[in-house]
């Protein structure tokens, strides 16, 4: 058991924060309150989950605030007289007056080796980038994922991983890295360690809609979109003959496949699935779900909606009136540039897809207040509008970008840009 006098708040509202709250309560440490979100919150968060059950087993006084800023939810800190705040899981900046409160400070964990993967998504953009995954424990301030580096560790992803596994390791990780550091921030003996400018990245947000799989990309990169977007996330997705399909599990495929048109149906394997082309080579289709109807092995659906060989997924001609607004990278890809020396200039890339009706859509950006880009577009197809921006001194920076219609906005997007010295 650990000390009474020491008093935690604990602030989250997904699916790993109630299972690292239950383990600090199970440990013994004195939760004095928690602050999660608000029933029926507009939160993007997906596996939002909620803590009344936990909190009414142990006792501890339950807070729900769509702003944690707010006044109501300050009180409620102020009533819990924190000594030590522990963040996990929020996607709002907390201010320094909530961050002030708790006599030793607020602390947070992110799911990343930061100062690389700030942002949204860290954990679904390193299964899909990258061959690892990292945890870091460190001190909160007013700026996003930004503060002093108490503990940090990194994961492998393995083949059989996906978001839901890999997010299991993950909560694992922290909490080990809190049963080690809680005595030493407890006892104010920690030691951190600065985070820097000159190395920070940023993973942007994601919605629903950036599911679409791209079937011109490797079958590499389409399975691990498809795992890393698996439950408890709404799932990669593609059309055929106008209808969703969402997938929920691929595998690679053995040996080399002919060069064939990305998204084509080479093969319908009963008791194994279907063979579907890509940019390199051919991904297999295990688990599959046509919108509105519940999920079933890829060669059934084949056999229910009469798939054959040469059809093709996410051809244009089968999307719905549907218009889509995203970011990439310059090159395409989703390696964004988020550091940019000073001196130099960085490139995102706004993109927007209509396949059935042409549509006006106005990209306007905004880089730290100012208009860096301004223009309509007529979208038939797929269209790129290169944005540019050059920081002018060091430290972070915000590009924001709306897309809008005649009808008002479609969709805003940020992106977080740090430059160092």
């Amino acid at each position: 058991m650990q000390p009474d006098g020491f008093r935690l708040l604990f602030v989250g509202n997904r699916g790993h924060s109630r299972w690292i709250l239950r383990h600090l309560l199970d440990a013994g440490w004195n939760v004095a309150g928690v602050v999660t979100r608000s029933e029926g919150s507009p939160s993007r968060a997906i596996d939002r989950e909620r803590f009344d059950d936990v909190c009414d087993k142990y006792d501890v006084p339950l807070h729900r605030t769509d702003d944690i800023n707010e006044s109501e939810t300050r009180e409620f800190i102020d009533s819990a007289a924190p000594d030590l705040g522990l963040c996990c899981g929020w996607t709002q900046i907390v201010s320094e007056d909530i961050l002030d409160v708790p006599t030793d400070g607020f602390v947070g964990i992110h799911a990343s080796d930061l100062p690389k993967g700030k942002g949204g998504a860290p954990v679904n953009w390193q299964l899909i980038l990258d061959n690892h995954v990292g945890v870091s424990l460190f001190y909160f301030v007013p700026e996003v994922d930004h503060g002093d580096i108490i503990a940090q560790e990194r994961l492998e992803i393995e083949p059989r991983d996906d978001i839901e596994t890999l997010y299991n390791k993950v909560t694992d990780t922290s909490c080990r890295l809190l049963d080690e550091a809680l005595p030493a921030l407890r006892d104010g003996t920690v030691e951190a360690s600065p985070q820097t400018y000159a190395e920070a990245t940023y993973l942007p947000q994601r919605t629903p809609d950036d599911g679409l799989v791209d079937w011109s990309r490797p079958a590499t990169f389409i399975h691990d979109w498809v795992r890393a977007l698996t439950r408890p996330y709404p799932g990669a997705f593609t059309f055929f003959e106008g209808e969703q399909v969402l997938l929920w599990s691929t595998a690679m495929v053995e040996g080399e496949t002919k060069s064939v048109h990305p998204g084509e149906i080479l093969a319908i394997d009963d008791g194994r699935g279907v063979l579907v082309g890509t940019g390199d080579g051919a991904v297999r289709l295990e688990r599959v779900q046509v919108d509105g109807h519940p999920p079933m092995w890829a060669d059934d659906f084949a056999e229910r909606y009469d798939l054959a060989v040469g059809d093709a997924f996410g051809t244009p001609s089968d999307f719905p009136q549907w218009l889509y607004t995203s970011l990439r990278g310059a090159n395409g890809a989703f390696d964004f540039e988020t550091n940019v020396p000073l001196g130099d200039s960085g490139t995102t890339v706004a993109v927007a897809c209509s396949h059935h009706d042409q549509r006006e859509v106005r990209i306007h950006a905004i880089f730290d207040g100012e208009t860096c880009l301004d223009r309509t577009r007529t979208v038939d197809g797929w269209i790129r509008e290169p944005i540019t921006y050059a920081p002018e001194k060091s430290g972070s920076h915000t590009l924001k970008i709306n897309f809008e219609s005649e009808d008002g906005t479609i969709d805003t997007r940020y992106i977080k840009v740090f430059s160092g010295e």
